[in-house]
């Protein structure tokens, strides 16, 4: 067949996957740089095949922790993506997730949050909010805003998810349980907090009755 031939980047694209679950990840991108030299050849630069290659490319950056290089393959996939099968569609979806997750990970949080509502406003339009991708999106939107203190508003986020997940794929799934995990997490932040401010508030009562004390 041949190193140019579609299905030798098949054969590459499942290697890569292997290695990606080894945690081979240098190994992993190897073989997805192999994919894309074959499918530039055969598909030409604009084509969907493309962008899922460099999105692949993207995650194995990722997954190296070399984020810069991550997001400018995902950047890369975006174009292509939405001058291919639009901005109304799964893929498109994904590739905003990952690039939120990667603008996360560089703690460009504002910038991870527009992707992440990018992609929930995408998946909303193809899916319905019913739709475990739908809580997906959630899922993400509610850990960024817990990561910025946001803990009432995460809450809310994780919540839906949480409903969407029991109504979708049941209770014992891995990511209604994680949901569940998130959530308790957030409530003993709040609590946690509750308790530091009404021990502030209690401290500064008491600062501001010895100073009258102290005045007269």
């Amino acid at each position: 067949l041949g190193e140019e031939h579609p299905d030798t980047a098949s054969t590459c694209e499942s290697m890569a996957n292997i290695y990606n679950a080894w945690g081979q990840y240098e190994n992993a991108l190897e073989m997805h740089e192999k994919v894309l030299k074959v499918r530039l050849a055969s598909l030409g630069k604009v084509h969907p095949e493309i962008a899922a290659t460099y999105n692949n490319i993207g995650l194995a950056h990722f997954n190296k922790t070399d984020y810069d290089k991550a997001l400018e393959m995902f950047q890369r996939a975006l174009v292509l993506q939405l001058a291919t099968v639009g901005d109304q569609h799964p893929d498109t979806a994904t590739t905003c997730s990952n690039t939120g997750n990667t603008y996360r990970h560089k703690g460009e949080y504002n910038k991870a949050l527009e992707m992440y509502k990018l992609s929930l406003k995408i998946r909303l339009a193809m899916f319905g909010e019913r739709h475990p991708s739908t809580a997906a999106s959630f899922l993400n939107i509610g850990g960024l805003l817990g990561n910025t203190g946001k803990y009432h508003m995460a809450i809310e986020s994780y919540e839906t998810a949480l409903r969407i997940l029991m109504a979708t794929v049941g209770a014992q799934h891995p990511h209604t349980l994680q949901a569940r995990a998130g959530l308790e997490f957030l409530y003993e932040r709040v609590e946690s907090h509750g308790r530091t401010a009404r021990s502030s508030s209690n401290h500064d009562t008491e600062a501001a009755a010895n100073a009258a004390d102290a005045a007269d």
